[in-house]
């Protein structure tokens, strides 16, 4: 969501006068309505995304009617559907009425599509862009000659960065490196092994003098706990204990965020700062870091079957730590880290200037 939010800035900027809605998992709801623009933000349990079992076949089906009913009721003129692969969303938008929708022409998709580009190549947040650009055009809006990719942007609210400053992590007016290390990525076949999560936490306080923090969502505490199970002393947690906006702060605040292939991640990206992550079955070209030279190192160790994008059944058979993750190990991460923490040119006491009032 976070990555697809500068299409939208593209389309209110060719087409100032249209009314730009989101429709998106519940679990992107926040983020598109923090960093999506103005506008509404729509849910949908969008069926294959929820990491559920169907509870029948025609379950799909019969969600698609619902809401099709639904937006066909808000009378919208056209649709873009971001994701390639998602024939789904595209049969949605045909079934709702919208006389244009926008996609890319992946067999599955093509039938219910107006415009199409040819499937995307590279990494989402440019894919999401050329569609946008394709769509201003179409509908008669001014498309800006010669203009790059926009990376994707999170302004801080004044309270969320009130918030990050008067945190006993940033009050303490310690000199030495904060850094959020978040080792959650919402699926278990992105998930690294919490020993070496351990394992990278120790050295970089040791080694470095870090100033820790372990940052995670609510359904994360287990896996944080068996983090700071391995660790005498344990580092400073926040699990389940931030809103979006507070751990964006946070992350503003940081010298360095280390994780796995994670929205969070994209979310210390989008406020500046930088980031080192770690990749297994999905490819670090589409959904690496962007900028790719903006100060963010992507890992991944680079065998055969990478990437093979499947985060419900691999081809290894994995349901957990899948070999490609298990290949990278903690010296690998450590030396990311120490180079970036290296490179860093900012003390923090002038992080303040990353904060932006929204």
């Amino acid at each position: 969501m976070l990555l697809a939010t500068p299409a939208a800035t593209l389309l209110r900027t060719a087409l100032p006068t249209a009314k730009i809605d989101w429709l998106v998992g519940p679990w992107s709801s926040e983020i598109a309505r923090l960093a999506g623009g103005p506008g509404d933000a729509l849910t949908l349990n969008f069926p294959g995304f929820t990491r559920q079992p169907k509870r029948s076949a025609v379950e799909p089906y019969a969600t698609l009617v619902r809401e099709a009913a639904r937006l066909r009721a808000r009378r919208y003129d056209a649709a873009l559907i971001l994701r390639p692969d998602h024939w789904w969303g595209t049969m949605l938008a045909a079934a709702a009425g919208m006389p244009r929708r926008f996609g890319f022409s992946i067999p599955e998709c093509q039938p219910f599509l107006t415009d199409t580009l040819p499937p995307p190549t590279g990494h989402a947040v440019r894919a999401n862009q050329e569609l946008a650009d394709l769509a201003a055009r179409r509908l008669g809006g001014s498309v800006e000659a010669g203009r790059g990719t926009l990376a994707p942007r999170f302004l801080v609210a004044e309270a969320d960065a009130a918030w990050a400053a008067n945190h006993p992590l940033v009050a303490n007016g310690s000199s030495a490196p904060l850094i959020a290390i978040h080792p959650g990525t919402g699926a278990s076949l992105k998930g690294w092994l919490p020993d070496r999560w351990a394992e990278v936490t120790q050295a970089l306080t040791a080694e470095h003098g870090a100033r820790v923090v372990l940052t995670g969502g609510p359904g994360e505490q287990t896996l944080i706990d068996q983090i700071t199970a391995r660790l005498d002393p344990p580092p400073m947690t926040l699990v389940g204990a931030t809103t979006i906006g507070q751990l964006a702060a946070l992350f503003a605040r940081c010298h360095l965020v280390v994780g796995g292939d994670s929205g969070p991640l994209h979310l210390a990206a989008a406020v500046g700062t930088p980031t080192v992550r770690l990749y297994g079955p999905i490819d670090v070209r589409e959904f690496g870091p962007w900028p790719p030279d903006g100060g963010h190192i992507a890992l991944a160790a680079g065998l055969a079957c990478q990437p093979c994008r499947d985060l419900v059944a691999p081809p290894c058979g994995a349901r957990k730590a899948p070999p490609c993750m298990r290949a990278l190990d903690a010296d690998t991460v450590l030396t990311a880290a120490t180079r970036l923490l290296a490179a860093r040119h900012l003390p923090p006491a002038a992080m303040t200037a990353r904060f932006e009032q929204r």
